[in-house]
């Protein structure tokens, strides 16, 4: 599956857990590749909903830590990548802090 363009989540050895919309994806010595995404945010938490970012890919998260987007970001010891489905995107994108999205809390609710 081709990933350059769609919204990706990545784990990073060294930076942790981010996603966005995957410009570059680069190999790098030792197994581990190198990224750019545009609008980036880092998650730096999750609770309920889902256990994993195999998940997490497939549907987002419940209540999460994911900050303000910024244009471009490039991470390095990328050991990751989850392409996400439109409905885990869509939560992704919604920046919060320890709180669930309110944008697919509705949709839910419906």
């Amino acid at each position: 599956m081709e990933a350059i363009g769609r919204y990706v989540i990545l784990r990073s050895r060294e930076q942790g857990v981010v996603c966005g919309v995957l410009k570059t994806l680069t190999p790098q010595l030792g197994g581990l590749a190198c990224a750019t995404l545009a609008e980036a945010s880092q998650i730096h938490n999750w609770q309920g909903g889902v256990n994993t970012l195999f998940e997490a890919s497939l549907r987002g998260f419940g209540v999460a830590r994911i900050s303000e987007p910024v244009a471009e970001f490039m991470i390095f010891g990328v050991c990751g990548t989850w392409v996400c489905t439109p409905e885990a995107e869509e939560n992704l994108r919604e920046h919060r802090w320890n709180t669930a999205p309110t944008k697919a809390a509705k949709k839910r609710a419906k």
